[in-house]
C-alpha cells in the first residue's frame, strides 16, 4: 500500500508543467523566472499532482520554500487525497517537513483511510521522517488513528520497522492502544512473524495478556500463523499459556487446529496442557484430527497426548476423523 500509492510520481507525466519539472528537480533559478511569468504555483497534472507535491517528493526544501512563498497552496490534494506533506513523510524526507509543517501544513490532514503523515512515515518505515514529525506535533498524533482503528505503531509493527517501532515508542506512542478489531501493535507484529518487531515491543513493556475479537492474544495468533521464532519470544515473555479464546480454546488447540506441527513442542515445553478442553470438552488432539493435520496429531502423540480421551459427546480424536473422513489422520 504505501509504495502503490507513492507510483504516481514516478510515472512519466505527459501533462507536467515547466514548474513541476523545476520543482522536481530543485531548480530555484527556474522556479522563480517562471513564477515571475505568471507560471500556475497551483497547477495540477493528470494525477492532480502539484509541484509542490514533487518538490516534496523528491525532499527539496528549498523548492518547497521557493514555491510556498509564490503561493503554492499547501493542502492541495494528489492521488489518494494526499498533501505535500503526507508524501513528504511516506518519502521520509525530514528537511521537506520541517519546510511544509513551517508554512503552514497541517499535521492532522487525512488521505485516503484517514491516513495522517505520521502514518505515512510510520508505514514506510522512515525514522528521521517519523523524529521530525514527532518534533513538530503534539501527543494527538500518536494517537490518530485511521480508517481500520490504526494508529502509526500498528503501521510500523504489521509491516515489521523495527527501527520505527523504537523511535516511535521513544517519542511517547502508546503501546496498548487498539484498532476496529481490539489488536494491539504486538497482535499485528504476532500475527506477521516480525519477531524483531515483537521483542522491540516486549522490551518497551508491550502486554502479551490483551486479547482482540474472538479473544485472540498475541501468542495465539503468531500460533495461528506459524511463526515459531515468535512465538518463542512470547513464551520467553512469559505469556499465557492457558489463556482462553472463543469457545475456550487454548494457544495449543490453535496450533492443533492450524496444523502448525512445529509450534505444539514449543507449547507443550513451556508448559501447555494436552488435556486442555474447549466449551464441546474437545482436546488439541480432537481439534486437529477434525481438521485431518497429520504432522500436527504425530506432533501431539509424540508428546504424550491421549487417543482415548472423549468429547461432550463421547468422540475420541479417532470418531472425530473417521466422521470427517479423515484417512490419513485414522492411520
Amino acid at each position: 500500500m504505501f509504495a502503490a500509492r507513492l507510483l504516481v510520481f514516478g510515472a512519466v507525466l505527459s501533462a507536467a508543467s515547466e514548474l513541476h519539472n523545476a520543482a522536481k528537480y530543485n531548480d530555484l533559478d527556474s522556479i522563480r523566472a517562471l513564477v515571475a511569468k505568471g507560471a500556475d504555483v497551483a497547477a495540477h497534472d493528470e494525477e492532480h499532482v502539484t509541484p509542490l507535491h514533487w518538490a516534496a517528493r523528491t525532499g527539496h526544501a528549498e523548492a518547497i520554500s521557493a514555491l510556498v512563498s509564490a503561493g503554492a497552496p499547501l493542502e492541495a490534494q494528489a492521488g489518494g487525497q494526499m498533501t505535500s506533506l503526507h508524501v513528504a513523510a511516506a518519502g521520509g524526507h525530514a528537511k521537506a517537513i520541517h519546510a511544509l509543517v513551517r508554512a503552514g501544513a497541517s499535521l492532522s490532514a487525512r488521505a485516503d483511510q484517514q491516513m495522517t503523515s505520521l502514518h505515512w512515515a510510520a508505514g514506510s518505515g522512515h525514522t528521521d521522517a517519523i523524529t521530525a514529525l514527532a518534533a513538530l506535533g503534539t501527543q494527538e498524533m500518536f494517537e490518530a488513528r485511521n480508517s481500520w482503528g490504526a494508529t502509526a505503531l500498528h503501521l510500523a509493527a504489521f509491516k515489521g520497522h523495527t527501527d520505527a517501532l523504537s523511535v516511535l515508542v521513544n517519542v511517547g506512542a502508546p503501546l496498548e492502544y487498539r484498532d476496529n478489531q481490539m489488536r494491539t501493535a504486538l497482535h499485528w507484529a504476532a500475527y506477521k512473524g516480525h519477531t524483531g518487531a515483537v521483542q522491540a515491543l516486549l522490551a518497551a513493556g508491550a502486554s502479551t495478556e490483551f486479547k482482540a475479537d474472538g479473544q485472540l492474544t498475541a501468542l495465539m495468533m503468531a500460533v495461528s500463523a506459524g511463526h515459531t521464532q515468535v512465538v518463542q519470544s512470547l513464551i520467553a515473555a512469559a505469556a499465557s499459556l492457558e489463556a482462553l479464546a472463543d469457545s475456550s480454546m487454548t494457544a495449543l488447540h490453535i496450533a492443533a487446529g492450524s496444523g502448525h506441527a512445529d509450534t505444539i513442542p514449543l507449547l507443550v515445553a513451556a508448559g501447555a496442557s494436552l488435556g486442555a478442553r474447549n466449551k464441546q470438552q474437545s482436546t488439541p488432539l480432537h481439534w486437529a484430527a477434525r481438521y485431518g493435520h497429520v504432522q500436527a496429531i504425530n506432533a501431539l502423540l509424540a508428546e504424550g497426548a491421549s487417543l482415548e480421551v472423549q468429547d461432550i459427546a463421547r468422540r475420541t480424536p479417532l470418531h472425530i476423523a473417521a466422521g470427517n473422513r479423515h484417512m490419513e489422520a485414522m492411520k
